[in-house]
């Protein structure tokens, strides 16, 4: 029993639109017996549609006993079949009313390939027959059901075009039109008046220049267009995209979605160069070569079975790319052409209504007179086409010029002696003098293959180029790879443009983002090169969809070296540093952008330890979006391949780094050449508008949507010194500036920007002068340490603990799916308040990834069910202990827990939080401050015989060293930054004597005042503290506080009280007041510390202290009564 598959047409259903679908063939004896069955994909649109289950269709009446009964008379085994491309049965058997371009899977006949797609037709229409036999020995299946499934010849003939169909382009882009009610569309202005205005200039028979930005939607501009006259005027139509990327877009991308949208046929034919498919007879070799067993069946299977003919489908390296594409064709006389998909294209080519291909195939197309009959051409990515004309109609001479011809012709070894004395004296010879050279070329050419006839006609043409008519071009002297050759460039192209594009097309549209600088000069500039004269251009600018503005920031460093190519050493040393602290601050995400490979090449060996210890990958010159996900923290570093034709999605590209301005080499050929035809300005204005275009290219990998946000940094700060900084500024946006910036704020303001959800950091940004929020080195390798476990982090008041913690979150959520539950936990409501307000502010939302945020006690009192009372706090504990491990089984299990201010929890409350921890694959990260010990708990006697990572924190970042200064008379041997760009100095504590408790209460409020009147200071930026209530012989001085605040109308706000704790909110604008026992774990600009003259000098008030003067990170303000206390101990008189 043999069973095959082909697909074709039948009658459904659900063939609305009389597509293709699989069917399957069993066959017995010589195919006596075939039965056809036709595979339906129920899709989700279909389901939707036809209110039907995919799982219900499958077992529905209308199949099942029918194919029950199959199965008994003919049981399954497996099939051979061969495959061939959509394009081969278009050609042949003429089928095109199509709508799923899936494969096309046709049998095998006897074991044996078919020939060609002709040989296969003939079976094809066998199956008819075939089928209508099978039905009549097979009654007793009662296949009445199935009648619908009939071949039909006339399926196989190409339907009539739509004529009547009309597509307006008005209709389609408006507002309101057809295209708004798509989903994921979005209507932009610029897409509806570039598509008008190609419609203008189709029928005037005009040519459009047109600066269309990314985000536009110019695709589908040109693209419906062309489809408009090629299928209600049927003009052809000639599209030219720069890459073959490009090309692809098109293909997989927006032409389904036209069709779909459009609900019409499209005659459209996508062609690359010879060199882009297999070849068949090299495929021949492949196979039979002593190549790997596994890459030769992979090849094979996915060529023969799947019909895949472009290379860069195929998973396989270069070399093995190089053994299977076309070296040189011997077209007809090829035993493979009539098979070959190259050649088919090229006849489907001839009379597909629109053609897609790229610049250099149009150029060398162009050059063959190949389109007499295509009418209008559109060139997307048009600043492109200048450097690829001048490249084809220019040329190379070398040495080995004609070493081709050895294995060919007798007479080789004399015509390669004669080139290569001709050679060594090139730039002496005329073409008279190379004459009888010339002609035994001729002579050798008339009696050899085709293809060795085609290089020497070629290199024939170079000859007289270089030899005859050398004044036209400029012959530029080129040493590389140790080795000297000639490249010709042409001195002015627009003659050959006029000819071959201006007066063979009736219309021509050319678009790219930079085509031409929207200014007088560089307009004229255009104009020039492309001898265009004005009576048929329109020239149009279109300006970016994108909020450039707001959604991104620009940055140049201040303090950063030159670039200096005689140095280049030492401005690349900084380079790495420099991408080493942004990557660290920003979390990768990242694309840098060189000018060139040897640059690129040592930033990367530079950095390559760098990205192994820190886990990022790199990748260089390729980008692969999948694998994004995989690897969170990812760099991109691209040469000019990558400046670029790069579409990445804004959540795995938030910053982009340009190491130098784009200026190509002013001694480059090209560049030269222009000089012939360009006085000395508008040769200036022309090497300008290069580097000014690549760079907007560069610029453009970065914001691909209206939503999109980003970083874009210039390293290059020699442009802050040049006049021709407005054009580089300009090409992005009149309404943007880069700011100049020494590195430090630079790293600051592009983490804020990118992460900091409330924008605080930002506004007035260089009012604060701090770090909070950002990670060094340290911090970074903590927070993102993957390894299950317990982890201590020990550091002092400022160190970034609290910070760490929040990152580590963030983390562990974006990189770990698996983890649905956490505990966020502190030893204070208030402070557990305060980090619940961090986490919203950061954009975390808390009900959805399912994180608690308690105080100790309140964890316990859930669970419990019960108060405290009059009990104490360790007895309390020691009842919910014992009650926890009779019901462990009803407890709520974490996956993560983090414990901040662990110090002030002993080794009964970490038994307990460890029951809340789930056994396998759980985390547990603690914050803690020894020196903020003021309760003296026993928490490392738990961790003593457990395995815990732990980490030391030196590098305090809140405070200014004023105020470590101030510290350190209360805790000893703090560490004290050294003065460097991190920290900043800041002013001394303010103490200032009062005699009476009013007048000092009068002093806080003028302090107040006065620094937010002067200082731009909000009132939440203040809080005061004190050590007890009873301080100044007041019952409770916090009601003292409030009442005197409430008659001077400052708001207050005791976040000390139980109601408070629980409900405050950071950003209320109202100045707090804590116990300084509550205040543990907050930060606030500015603290006044009340009653430090009422307080007995202890280790444990100095530590009390230290608390209270490291939650200060830029001022405190001292005001007391007496000389007494700790006034006395800091030393201060009268």
């Amino acid at each position: 029993m043999n069973k095959r598959k082909i697909f074709i047409n039948f009658n459904s259903f659900l063939n609305t639109r009389n597509s293709i679908y699989e069917i399957e063939i069993k066959t017995d004896k010589n195919y006596e017996d075939i039965l056809i069955k036709p595979e339906m994909k129920i899709t989700s649109m279909i389901e939707k549609h036809f209110k039907i289950k995919a799982d219900d269709f499958k077992n529905a009446k209308y199949f099942k006993p029918v194919w029950n009964k199959i199965r008994k008379k003919y049981p399954q085994k497996y099939y051979k079949y061969i495959s061939f491309k959509i394009g081969e049965i278009e050609e042949v058997l003429n089928i095109y009313d199509f709508y799923i371009t899936a494969r096309i899977v046709y049998p095998f006949k006897e074991f044996q390939n078919f020939r060609n797609v002709k040989k296969m037709e003939e079976f094809y229409f066998e199956i008819e027959d075939k089928y209508n036999e099978w039905l009549e020995d097979n009654k007793e299946l009662e296949l009445k059901q199935s009648k619908n499934l009939k071949l039909k010849r006339n399926n196989s003939k190409k339907n009539k075009k739509q004529t009547d169909f009309d597509i307006n382009i008005d209709e389609i882009f408006s507002k309101k039109g057809k295209l708004s009610g798509k989903k994921k569309y979005e209507y932009r202005p610029q897409q509806e008046k570039l598509a008008l205005k190609i419609i203008e200039a189709v029928k005037k028979s005009e040519n459009l220049m047109a600066n269309a930005p990314t985000g536009i939607g110019k695709s589908l501009a040109y693209l419906i267009n062309a489809i408009k006259y090629s299928h209600e005027k049927s003009k052809k139509v000639l599209i030219s995209t720069f890459t073959k990327k490009l090309q692809d877009q098109i293909k997989n991308k927006d032409l389904p979605f036209i069709k779909n949208f459009l609900g019409i046929d499209i005659d459209i034919t996508f062609l690359k160069g010879r060199k882009n498919y297999i070849c068949k007879r090299r495929l021949k070799e492949f196979i039979n070569s002593n190549q790997n067993k596994k890459i030769k069946e992979y090849v094979y299977n996915l060529y023969m079975n799947h019909g895949v003919s472009e290379l860069d489908d195929y998973e396989i390296n270069y070399a093995h790319r190089e053994k299977l594409k076309s070296e040189i064709c011997n077209r007809e006389k090829c035993e493979y052409y009539s098979e070959c998909i190259y050649w088919q294209l090229r006849k489907k080519a001839k009379n597909s209504s629109i053609l897609v291909l790229n610049h250099r195939l149009l150029v060398v197309d162009l050059m063959l007179n190949r389109y007499k009959n295509r009418e209008i051409l559109i060139v997307d990515e048009a600043h492109h086409l200048e450097s690829i004309i001048t490249d084809e109609l220019g040329g190379e001479i070398k040495y080995g010029q004609f070493d081709f011809l050895k294995k060919s012709s007798k007479r080789a070894g004399k015509i390669i002696r004669d080139w290569h004395k001709i050679y060594n004296n090139i730039e002496n010879y005329e073409y008279e003098d190379i004459r009888e050279f010339v002609d035994n070329l001729k002579l050798i050419q008339t009696n050899s293959s085709r293809k060795i006839a085609d290089f020497i006609s070629f290199n024939l043409s170079l000859l007289k180029k270089y030899f005859k008519h050398r004044k036209y071009y400029y012959v530029d002297k080129v040493f590389k790879n140790n080795e000297i050759f000639y490249k010709l460039y042409p001195y002015y192209i627009g003659n050959w443009i006029k000819k071959n594009i201006w007066q063979k097309f009736s219309s021509s549209v050319f678009l790219s983002g930079t085509l031409f600088m929207d200014d007088r000069i560089m307009l004229s500039l255009f104009k020039k090169i492309y001898n265009i004269d004005g009576k048929r251009f329109e020239f149009l600018s279109l300006k970016s969809p994108f909020d450039y503005e707001n959604n991104v920031k620009y940055y140049i460093p201040k303090n950063f070296p030159q670039y200096d190519y005689q140095n280049k050493e030492k401005y690349f040393n900084a380079v790495v540093e420099f991408l080493k602290e942004y990557i660290k601050r920003t979390e990768g995400k990242l694309m840098v952008l060189f000018t060139s490979y040897e640059d690129m090449n040592y930033v990367k060996e530079e950095m390559n330890n760098f990205f192994q210890k820190n886990a990022i990958k790199l990748y260089i010159n390729e980008y692969n979006q999948k694998k994004f996900e995989e690897n969170l923290f990812h760099v991109i570093f691209g040469t000019y391949s990558m400046w670029e034709g790069v579409d990445i999605d804004n959540k795995y590209l938030k910053s982009l780094i340009m190491i130098k301005s784009p200026f190509s080499v002013p001694s480059d050929g090209f560049f030269v050449s222009k000089k012939k035809v360009l006085d000395e300005k508008m040769y200036y204005f022309y090497y300008l508008n290069n580097a000014v275009i690549k760079f907007r290219q560069g610029f453009g990998r970065l914001i691909r949507s209206r939503k999109d946000k980003g970083v874009f940094i210039l390293l290059d700060n020699r442009i802050t010194q040049k006049s021709y900084k407005k054009f580089f500024i300009n090409s992005i946006s009149k309404n943007i500036n880069f700011e100049f910036l020494p590195v430090r704020d630079i790293f600051n303001m592009a983490e804020a920007f990118l992460f900091d959800k409330t924008g605080l950091f930002l506004k007035n940004y260089k009012k604060r002068k701090n770090t909070y929020k950002f990670l060094d080195y340290k911090q970074v390798y903590i927070a993102r340490d993957g390894r299950k476990g317990i982890k201590v982090i020990h550091g002092a008041a400022g160190t970034g603990k609290t910070v760490i913690l929040l990152h580590r979150l963030k983390f562990l959520l974006m990189n770990f799916p698996h983890i649905n539950n956490v505990l966020f936990l502190t030893f204070t409501a208030s402070l557990s308040r305060y980090i619940e307000n961090i986490i919203n502010l950061e954009n975390l939302n808390v009900e959805e990834k399912n994180i608690d945020i308690k105080y100790f006690y309140s964890l316990c009192e859930d669970i419990y069910g019960k108060k405290k009372n009059d009990v104490k706090f360790n007895m309390y504990y020691q009842k919910v202990y014992k009650y926890i491990k009779k019901n462990e089984n009803k407890l709520e299990k974490y996956d993560v827990i983090f414990v901040d201010e662990g110090q002030d929890l002993g080794e009964l409350e970490y038994r307990i939080i460890f029951k809340f921890l789930k056994p396998k694959n759980s985390d547990l990260t603690i914050a803690i401050d020894d020196k903020q010990d003021i309760y003296r708990m026993n928490f490392q006697k738990f961790f003593k015989n457990r395995e815990v990572m732990e980490y030391k924190l030196k590098r305090p970042y809140r405070n200014t060293s004023s105020i470590m200064k101030f510290a350190n008379l209360f805790i000893r041997n703090l560490f004290m930054p050294k003065r460097d760009e991190f920290f900043y100095k800041g002013e001394k504590p303010i103490i200032k004597r009062y005699n009476r408790l009013i007048k000092l209460l009068n002093g806080i409020e003028d302090f107040i005042k006065r620094e937010v009147r002067n200082s731009n200071y909000m009132y939440n930026d203040f809080v005061i503290v004190y050590p007890r209530k009873n301080i100044y012989e007041q019952n409770n001085i916090a009601d003292t506080i409030a009442e005197f605040f409430k008659l001077k109308e400052i708001n207050l706000e005791n976040i000390a009280s139980y109601r408070n704790k629980r409900n405050f909110l950071i950003l209320d604008n109202n100045v707090k007041l804590s116990t300084i026992h509550s205040i543990k774990g907050f930060e606030f600009k500015i603290v006044i510390m009340l009653g430090i003259d009422d307080m007995y000098v202890t280790n444990r008030n100095k530590r009390l202290l230290y608390i209270a003067s490291t939650r200060a990170k830029e001022k405190i303000f001292i005001p007391y009564r007496e000389i007494s206390g700790f006034i006395d101990y800091i030393g201060v008189s009268n």
